[in-house]
């Protein structure tokens, strides 16, 4: 039987993608090596705590995209089962020297924990940086221009503050320093702030800084996996299918098409002809899984693509306890913490960030004396880190919270590395590098060759976009099937979105 379009992937983008075709009365077959869809965007569980594994803030901010995520959630809802979405806070904070910073910055919590030293350096690196910037331009000097992330942040941020905290935060975040990453993530992640406008948010309360604008949004009541979830029943209603625990074995093609996928599932080898893919696997697992193979010059390009991996682990903590610390969790208690993450770039702890799972939905918790962390860690595949068990990974978690005098040890609860759902994630964020743009760029030409493809979402293309930014990549590809086959779309109009986030 030959299904119209196969979705490689359940995450965010294929899954939108794989509902806007059905939608339309076309057929689909969504693909998943996972036992749930959502991928990285999915929500497990611990111990009845939430556990929203895309440690980011899910903001439907333009107006179709929040239509959309409506119309899914109304499509199944029970009735008397209360407000499908609720209101999250977005606050973040900076753990550094032992200390939390406001983020997004406040001025005299900066001054205040920075030092008179540290502060007076950085603004005089900052304006001695400005000066050279203006300089260059002046002359006509090609070269004011940054090419790599360590030349855009100085520029920007002056070279003190670059050296004492940009440098070690990337070297701990992508493994590498930043004269080898592209200027470009800064373009897709920290554009239009600069130290000059950050402060002068804080003197004059400037509602204008990009990065201040949205400290809260609407988040699914019961998690991300919410949505996904009712999103793949409607996909299942609509007769098409969604395959679960199916490794990807080969793609085959033929010519200029793509012609079936070959897959293992429960010990059977199933081969499945349609008309159309759409991808979401990392670019160099899906050129790898090519048959006949992909040119080896292809191959290396596609192998060079690099990604960070991620672990987290997740760690229970008592808000209510005589052993912890005044300043500690005991005084903020579960509403009083308010934080959703705290950033953690200093390179004497190996846990990147602290993610508060439950802050995302405060009204929705029962154990309001107990809260879970997760605890994440960025490496590289085959790391130290990554191969440590997990006996071994929560007690450095443990430890790491109570060094860092967040918590006592009275405050860590007993927990059973068994259990626990340590979660090993590959492929988590792209890496740009300095030579990625050249080589995405051949491997979107080859793949363009294939006239019934299209590759979606964080992973297909190969960039650190938010969920937003992923479902709106699966609605493209399925317009651009639907167009395919003379089915009438109303035409999306994107909105520009002005809200930008320093990500860490």
């Amino acid at each position: 039987m030959v299904f119209c379009t196969v979705n490689i992937g359940a995450e965010p983008a294929s899954l939108i993608a794989a509902y806007e075709l059905v939608k339309h009365d076309q057929s689909v077959i969504v693909l998943t090596p996972d036992a749930q869809v959502g991928g990285y965007a999915r929500t497990e569980t611990y111990r009845a705590y939430p556990l929203d594994i895309a440690a980011q803030p899910f903001r439907a901010e333009s107006a179709d995209i929040k239509a959309l995520c409506q119309e899914i959630l109304d499509a199944s809802w029970v009735p008397g089962a209360g407000d499908r979405m609720i209101s999250a806070t977005m606050r973040s904070r900076i753990y550094y020297r032992y200390r939390l910073f406001d983020y997004p910055l406040s001025l005299t919590n900066a001054l205040k924990h920075l030092g008179p030293i540290d502060t007076v350096l950085t603004a005089l690196s900052y304006f001695h940086a400005q000066s050279q910037f203006q300089t260059g331009h002046a002359r006509g000097n090609s070269n004011a221009e940054a090419n790599t992330l360590e030349d855009w942040l100085t520029m920007r941020f002056g070279r003190h503050l670059y050296r004492i905290f940009f440098d070690p935060y990337l070297k701990k975040t992508w493994g590498i320093s930043g004269h080898e990453l592209h200027a470009e993530w800064a373009t897709h992640k920290i554009e239009g702030l600069s130290l000059f406008t950050a402060v002068a948010s804080a003197l004059v309360g400037s509602s204008n800084v990009p990065i201040l604008q949205q400290r809260s949004c609407d988040y699914p009541k019961l998690g991300p996996s919410m949505l996904w979830g009712k999103c793949q029943k409607l996909i299942e209603q609509a007769k098409s299918s969604v395959k679960t625990n199916a490794q990807v074995v080969r793609v085959e093609h033929t010519g200029h098409r793509i012609a079936r996928v070959v897959i293992q599932q429960d010990d059977k080898t199933i081969a499945i002809n349609a008309d159309d893919f759409i991808v979401g696997l990392p670019v160099a697992a899906f050129v790898k899984s090519l048959n006949p193979p992909a040119p080896p010059a292809i191959r290396k390009i596609a192998e060079s693509l690099k990604h960070r991996a991620r672990i987290v682990v997740p760690v229970i903590v008592k808000v209510q306890s005589e052993g912890l610390k005044s300043w500690g969790l005991e005084s903020w208690g579960l509403e009083a913490w308010p934080d959703r993450c705290i950033h953690v770039p200093s390179s004497e702890f190996q846990v990147s960030r602290i993610h508060h799972y439950q802050n995302w939905r405060v009204a929705t918790a029962e154990n309001k004396s107990q809260i879970c962390l997760g605890m994440e860690y960025l490496c590289n595949e085959g790391d130290a880190i990554w191969c440590m068990d997990k006996a071994t990974l929560m007690r450095m978690a443990q430890q790491e919270l109570a060094d860092m005098r967040l918590v006592t040890d009275a405050g860590l609860v007993s927990q059973s590395a068994d259990d626990c759902p340590i979660i090993w994630q590959a492929n988590a964020y792209p890496i740009y590098d300095t030579a990625y743009v050249r080589h995405l760029s051949i491997l979107q030409d080859y793949l363009k060759g294939f006239e019934n493809l299209q590759m979606v979402g964080r992973h297909g293309l190969h960039r650190d976009m938010s969920i937003e930014g992923a479902m709106r990549s699966g609605l493209t590809a399925a317009d651009h099937i639907l167009n395919q086959r003379c089915i009438n779309v109303e035409r999306r109009v994107e909105e520009k979105n002005s809200v930008l986030q320093l990500s860490f």
